[in-house]
């Protein structure tokens, strides 16, 4: 995924 997701901390996060 190119774009970022909101991770279960709240902030979004780049995929690894």
């Amino acid at each position: 995924h190119a774009q970022p997701w909101p991770s279960k901390t709240g902030r979004r996060t780049q995929p690894r």
